[in-house]
């Protein structure tokens, strides 16, 4: 099959960012291995791409997948090793929708990417012309997925869309805090508040010190997040989880602290009858 033939093609002649890139975040640890690997065992993998168009009687190509391997052959390259001027391809006849499907696919199963790197590529992906709706690149990048992932995947996506562009380092936010933003968030604990904490934050920040500020955010919003959804549950009339002698007791109590300045006291003189509120 013409698709599983191997080429080796001018690195130089492939365009990494044709198509939209899944991993927005790098190892710097991993990228070290990847490149040793390579030098000391050449390329074992073969990267994908399609043809986009000829340049001066050259083709030029769009990067479907291995961005990684591309990007530790061209270091090499550029560190004086004249053997890494070609990179082996396979050149696949890929439109823009299957090229963006292709990506998520492979770095789905081959890289520890993050919920929140994932949901920005789908939100991403979105926004181009190869898909309609969120719904949609959904339906085609994750259409053997349980329900229990596309329901994470939609939680992270309004994540994005709440602050998507001010992450630096999208790999910071696992999945547990993901789920915790997201609550946070919807119930209108500090919204705003987070955005102008990402915003003013500096923009040489670590992957550390950007986690450190939503783990802070998370703590002074968690008073107003259960405020709000205490509310909510009491209007909706909500169990509260209390037993019903406890409820009575602290709803009686919340009267007579609310009532007591017309509630008649209690009286202290045995010859005069009590006149006192017993409820």
């Amino acid at each position: 099959m013409s698709r599983l033939l191997i080429e080796e093609i001018p690195h130089n002649a492939i365009d990494e960012n044709y198509y939209l890139r899944d991993r927005v975040s790098s190892d710097d640890r991993a990228d070290h291995e990847l490149r040793t690997s390579i030098k000391l065992h050449i390329q074992k993998m073969p990267i994908e791409v399609v043809q986009i168009a000829h340049r001066d009687a050259h083709p030029r190509y769009g990067l479907v997948s291995g961005y990684c391997r591309l990007q530790a052959i061209r270091f090499l390259q550029n560190e004086g090793y004249p053997e890494f001027n070609t990179i082996k391809a396979c050149v696949l006849p890929h439109d823009h929708r299957s090229a963006l499907i292709a990506q998520a696919i492979e770095n789905d199963v081959r890289k520890d990417i993050s919920p929140f790197e994932r949901a920005f590529f789908v939100h991403r992906a979105a926004g181009t012309e190869a898909f309609s709706n969120v719904d949609d690149v959904i339906a085609h990048m994750y259409q053997h997925a349980s329900a229990s992932k596309i329901s994470k995947i939609m939680s992270s996506v309004k994540l994005v869309d709440f602050i998507g562009d001010l992450v630096v380092h999208k790999n910071c936010i696992q999945e547990a805090t993901g789920l915790r933003l997201v609550r946070y968030l919807e119930a209108g604990a500090g919204d705003l508040k987070l955005q102008r904490m990402l915003r003013e934050a500096s923009i040489d920040r670590t992957s550390e010190e950007e986690l450190g500020l939503l783990n802070t955010y998370l703590k002074e919003a968690k008073p107003l997040y259960e405020r709000q959804t205490g509310n909510a549950a009491n209007r909706a009339g909500a169990p509260s989880g209390l037993s019903p002698k406890v409820e009575e007791s602290r709803f009686r109590k919340s009267l007579l602290i609310r009532f007591s300045w017309i509630l008649p006291r209690r009286s202290t003189n045995p010859r005069r009858p009590a006149n006192d509120f017993r409820g």
